[in-house]
């Protein structure tokens, strides 16, 4: 079945997703089929992000909100276990990374392909040379903050404290660009994004967010705090 599956053709026209949380949201992931979904769909590039900071959110009365403080070593742990655990249903299902420029070629043709992503660098635990492990592994799209503090910035739903992109971020965001990793600036600050667009000439992706005629603030409620 996953053979018939692997070789039936694609709709047109192609799309591609440059957010998904495939299977997060709902029950039983592991009955699913993200191949056969996607071309039923007519999605041939997907952005599957692994969210690092999951186990340590919670919701509150403006939405979600940080529960608790990982431990050293805690975000390095979850997030590799993610990441052996997303490659093994990546095989089961019979769809291969887009490590290459090649590989998106190849999508654009119609051969569905996943492009590992990640919602937050909190895995990095200030370690810059963790990108290389991860750059290895296929991430080649990385937000760099989420839900929880850190020390690459400021994220929208919390009050800001570090003025924007850190020192610590800048040298993310540059060795993001040097080993071909695109930055996601979806749940920064309004003083994060412009840091990090002021820190690189690197074309980056603002993934999942709003626009409104005024931003919001953290004080607001979770869903009006992400607007820019």
């Amino acid at each position: 079945a996953l053979a018939q599956v692997s070789t039936q053709a694609v709709k047109k026209p192609y799309l591609a997703d440059m957010h998904s949380h495939y299977g997060m949201f709902l029950p039983r992931l592991f009955g699913f089929n993200l191949n056969k979904h996607m071309r039923d769909a007519g999605i041939t590039l997907l952005a599957w992000s692994i969210v690092d900071d999951q186990r340590w959110i919670g919701t509150g009365p403006k939405g979600l909100t940080q529960g608790s403080v990982p431990a050293t070593g805690e975000l390095w742990s979850y997030f590799q276990a993610r990441m052996y655990e997303y490659e093994a249903r990546l095989l089961e299902w019979g769809v291969s990374k887009a490590m290459t420029s090649a590989d998106v070629d190849a999508a654009l043709s119609g051969q569905p392909k996943v492009l590992l992503a990640t919602e937050a660098a909190n895995f990095l635990e200030g370690d810059v040379s963790r990108l290389t492990w991860a750059h290895d592994k296929g991430v080649r799209h990385l937000q760099l903050v989420q839900y929880i503090q850190s020390p690459l910035g400021d994220h929208q739903t919390a009050e800001p404290v570090q003025g924007g992109l850190t020192p610590l971020g800048v040298k993310v965001v540059a060795e993001c660009k040097r080993l071909g990793i695109a930055v996601d600036l979806a749940h920064g600050t309004a003083e994060l994004v412009s840091g990090a667009l002021d820190a690189s000439d690197a074309a980056m992706v603002w993934s999942h967010s709003w626009i409104r005629p005024q931003g919001g603030t953290f004080r607001d409620v979770g869903w009006i705090a992400r607007s820019l």
